[in-house]
Order: C-alpha cells, then sequence, then structure tokens
C-alpha cells in the first residue's frame, strides 16, 4: 500500500483540524490535498482558513419539508418514518484545487 492510500498515513491528520493537520505534515491546501466538509455552515466555512469548501443541502428545503412533517404528526398523521436525501450543492473555496500534477494521468 502507498503512503497516499494507507489509513495510517491520514488517520493523524484527519484527528484534528484538517488543514492544520495537513500543514503539520508538510502538505499544502489545496496545492497537495484538497479538503471538503459535508453539512458545514457557510459561516463555518468562511471562518476556516484558507475557506472550507463544502457540499450543503438546500436548509431552506429542509426546514420547510421538517415543518410539513411536524404539522402532520400534530395532525394525527401517521405511518412510517421516512427517511429524505437532499441534493447538495458543492461550494468550491479555497481548500479545493485540482489534482496535483504528479497523481495526473495515474
Amino acid at each position: 500500500m502507498s503512503p497516499r492510500t494507507d489509513w495510517g498515513h491520514w488517520k493523524p491528520l484527519l484527528n484534528q483540524d484538517p488543514p492544520t493537520g495537513a500543514l503539520a505534515r508538510g502538505l499544502r491546501v489545496p496545492d497537495d490535498l484538497s479538503i471538503f466538509a459535508i453539512d458545514m455552515s457557510e459561516r463555518a466555512a468562511l471562518m476556516s482558513a484558507p475557506a472550507m469548501t463544502t457540499v450543503s443541502p438546500d436548509e431552506r428545503e429542509m426546514g420547510r419539508i421538517g415543518v410539513e412533517l411536524l404539522i402532520s404528526r400534530l395532525e394525527g398523521g401517521s405511518g412510517p418514518h421516512a427517511q429524505k436525501l437532499f441534493e447538495g450543492a458543492l461550494h468550491a473555496r479555497g481548500t479545493s484545487g485540482p489534482a496535483p500534477s504528479r497523481f495526473r494521468g495515474q
């Protein structure tokens, strides 16, 4: 297994703030490594340095559907519990970039 794909190589980085962990290992974000977060608020994403690339669902749509489900239950609606998957929108910021040239074409 190569160091770039071995879990032991990445685990220390993931146990702390990823951009900080990357810097501590001599990696440059996004030059050597792209990082993205799922379902991180825009405010939090903009507070990281560099600003975090995120994939986020439409919060208004999540709230609208949640309120509809709550009202239905309060009005006596029943039925099986439902799970709803929301489409995510990519917000590219400072933690993502093209693959380093040494990895392209492999």
